[in-house]
């Protein structure tokens, strides 16, 4: 008797029961309905190898993905999630290129077996301008105060002190610095050194680099200084004599707030109340009017309070101008210039 016959006999009911199961799994798995799911608005992503072009425009920035699956995938998957169309570019030849969208290029933030059907629209159009490359300074912000106690003792200064920037001609063009992300002073209690991000915000296309910088705070104890006797200074109008002006108070007393440093070295004898002319072009002579003061000669990074912020400034009457001498009738008002008249 062959063997091949028992192989196939024995256990043949246990056997068939494998294989009917087997195919039903197989049927489950494959023949169960399937749905779709839409992404709108997921951003375009353009990614230019270019060196000598810049993207300036895509139109349109967003498109809708159409996702197919099973129920049970769709279910689970979230169309709120984070997906983006990256679309990669190696060459341009001219300035705007109608580009078909594949679904490949479309990337998810979670693993899913979800299949891109389709992307609409398909296709998009991309707006190239040559590129410029040039370097330009940054410029640090800040937001907040230090915590009390603590003054800031020299400038801040970012390292680099220049980045690259490349895009667009025109819209470098309009720049002169590079802000970076402002520094939360109130979140700094020792010195050191801080990294800072670029701030991107407005800059449209254009790419940076590098991307963030460091700033090196040097921190010291707070401490304040009293001035006495600051001279107040009348800046006058055109036309009004400066002998003619006084100011009621002449001096005042000035506090200085600072780092401990930058405060001992002040000097006195450089600050000034200064009254800016134009509070006093209306000033007629005998009147007088309330006018703000503004302190100068304060070092930088150190700040000036005033006990008062105004002044009253007076306007003198100018003394009466000689009558020149009368004439008497019939004579001559010209002196004479040679020897007795015979």
């Amino acid at each position: 008797m062959s063997v091949l016959p028992q192989v196939v006999t024995r256990n043949w009911r246990l056997k068939l029961a494998a294989f009917a199961l087997s195919l039903f799994l197989w049927a489950v798995v494959t023949l169960q309905p399937r749905d779709r799911q839409i992404m709108a608005a997921v951003p375009v992503e353009v990614l230019v190898n270019d060196p000598s072009w810049s993207l300036s425009e895509v139109s349109p920035s967003t498109v809708s993905v159409h996702l197919g699956g099973s129920a049970r995938e769709l279910l689970q998957f979230s169309p709120d999630g984070t997906a983006v169309v990256r679309v990669p570019i190696e060459s341009i030849t001219t300035p705007d290129t109608i580009v078909r969208l594949r679904s490949d290029w479309v990337f998810m933030d979670e693993a899913s077996t979800l299949v891109v059907e389709n992307l609409t629209p398909a296709t998009v159009t991309l707006h190239f301008e040559r590129a410029q490359a040039t370097a330009l300074p940054l410029s640090v912000r800040t937001r907040n105060d230090f915590p009390d106690g603590l003054a800031l003792a020299q400038p801040l200064a970012p390292t680099p002190g220049v980045i690259r920037v490349r895009g667009p001609a025109r819209l470098i063009e309009d720049l002169d610095s590079i802000p970076l992300e402002a520094l939360d002073l109130s979140t700094v209690t020792e010195s050191g050194l801080h990294s800072v991000e670029v701030d991107t915000t407005g800059l449209g296309n254009l790419n940076v680099d590098p991307n963030s910088a460091t700033v090196a705070v040097l921190l010291e104890p707070a401490v304040e200084r009293v001035i006495s006797e600051v001279p107040v200074v009348v800046i006058p109008p055109f036309g009004i004599d400066p002998s003619s002006l006084t100011t009621s108070p002449a001096v005042i007393l000035v506090t200085l707030r600072g780092a401990q440093t930058l405060v001992d070295q002040a000097d006195p004898l450089a600050l000034q109340a200064v009254v800016v002319a134009d509070q006093l072009e209306t000033l007629a002579p005998g009147s007088d009017q309330v006018a703000q003061i503004r302190i100068r000669g304060v070092p930088s990074l150190v700040r000036a309070f005033s006990a008062v912020d105004t002044v009253r400034v007076r306007r003198a009457v100018p003394p009466a101008e000689p009558l020149a001498p009368a004439v008497p009738p019939g004579e001559d008002s010209v002196a004479p210039t040679g020897g007795p008249t015979p």
